[in-house]
């Protein structure tokens, strides 16, 4: 519910910087269908795997507040520096890491919004992490290519488990497939 509630509240504060009508409804249209192809966790049936909802403490780049942005998940019995590492670099996947995780962790480690901005840089609007005090683009090159890849450098334990989550098995390998096609 709290997903369905940020992909209105993000429409609204998309439309209010994106100017024209046609690219507001572009925008609402792209946030929607990210979060609408994920289908309910009533709905799997089966076993269920525990995954960790993985963040990087990351200071931001116009306010300079603290943040977490969501970067990974893994299955608790995965590898961390193997292939079992599922970064969230890509639209399904971190929309999908972002509807599972919990209201209370998104407050406690101030995990900004998930939602479709625009970056100057890319010349394009993407689903993407923001800051959590002004809302601003924690860009994927520089998060997933620069920050991500570094801090792993030091260790795993640089990332914060931010949420523990019982997944139906299904569903998260469908995600963690996703990556090879």
């Amino acid at each position: 519910m709290d997903a369905q509630v940020g992909v209105a509240n993000a429409s609204k504060q998309s439309s209010a910087s994106t100017g024209d009508a046609a690219s507001r409804d572009a925008i609402a249209g792209k946030e929607g269908s990210f979060f609408d192809a994920i289908p309910p966790l009533a709905s799997q049936g089966g076993t269920s795997l525990l995954v960790h909802l993985l963040g990087l403490a990351t200071s931001c780049w116009r306010c300079g507040t603290s943040s977490t942005p969501l970067v990974a998940m893994i299955d608790e019995s995965g590898d961390p520096f193997g292939e079992d590492l599922v970064l969230c670099d890509d639209d399904r996947t971190l929309a999908f890491a972002w509807q599972h995780l919990p209201a209370s962790a998104r407050q406690r480690f101030r995990v900004g919004e998930v939602k479709v901005r625009s970056s100057k840089t890319a010349g394009a609007s993407y689903l993407s992490n923001g800051c959590s005090s002004c809302g601003a683009l924690f860009g994927t090159f520089p998060l997933f290519h620069e920050a991500l890849p570094a801090a792993l450098s030091e260790g795993f334990d640089t990332l914060t488990v931010l949420a523990s989550v019982h997944l139906p098995t299904l569903l998260f390998n469908e995600i963690y497939d996703s990556r090879w096609t």
